[in-house]
C-alpha cells in the first residue's frame, strides 16, 4: 500500500513539472492585452538581434504570472505556455522576470535578471520558469 502511495505521489509531482520545448509551435503568442509597454524595435534595414522569450507550460507555478522586464521597462505579462518575440538593437541588454499573481498586474519584489550581449543577426532564446521558493527564474536557452 505504501508503495502505491509513493508511486502516486511521484507521478503527481512529475505531472506538475515544467520543461522547455524546442521552437514555438507548442506555445501561444502573448496576446496584445498582456503587453505592458510597446518596445521601439529597430527597423528592418537596421542591424538587430531577435529575442524569443518562452514561459514553460507545466502545471507547476500555473497560478503565477511572470512579468518580462527589458532594460528596466516592464514589457509584458507572460503566462505558462506563452511566448513573445521581438527585436533589439545590438549590445548588452538586461532581461528580468518578476513574479505577478493572476489577480494583480503589478510585479512583485521577486525579480531575477540576466545580461545578454546581443549580436546583430542572431536569435536569442530566453526561458522563464517557476522555481520553488524563489518565484520565477530566467535563463538563456538553446531553443
Amino acid at each position: 500500500m505504501l508503495r502505491i502511495l509513493l508511486l502516486a505521489l511521484v507521478l503527481a509531482l512529475t505531472g506538475c513539472a515544467t520543461q522547455n520545448i524546442a521552437g514555438t509551435d507548442s506555445y501561444t503568442l502573448v496576446p496584445d492585452s498582456q503587453i505592458i509597454t510597446r518596445l521601439k524595435e529597430p527597423s528592418a534595414n537596421e542591424p538587430y538581434a531577435t529575442i524569443i522569450v518562452k514561459r514553460d507550460a507545466g502545471m507547476f507555478g500555473s497560478g503565477l504570472s511572470s512579468t518580462l522586464i527589458l532594460d528596466t521597462k516592464h514589457v509584458a505579462k507572460i503566462d505558462r505556455g506563452q511566448y513573445l518575440e521581438f527585436r533589439v538593437v545590438p549590445g548588452e541588454h538586461i532581461f528580468g522576470v518578476a513574479l505577478s499573481t493572476l489577480f494583480n498586474s503589478t510585479a512583485t519584489k521577486y525579480e531575477h535578471e540576466i545580461a545578454i550581449d546581443c549580436k546583430a543577426g542572431q536569435i536569442y532564446y530566453v526561458r522563464l520558469y517557476p522555481q520553488a521558493g524563489n518565484g520565477m527564474a530566467i535563463g538563456r536557452s538553446s531553443q
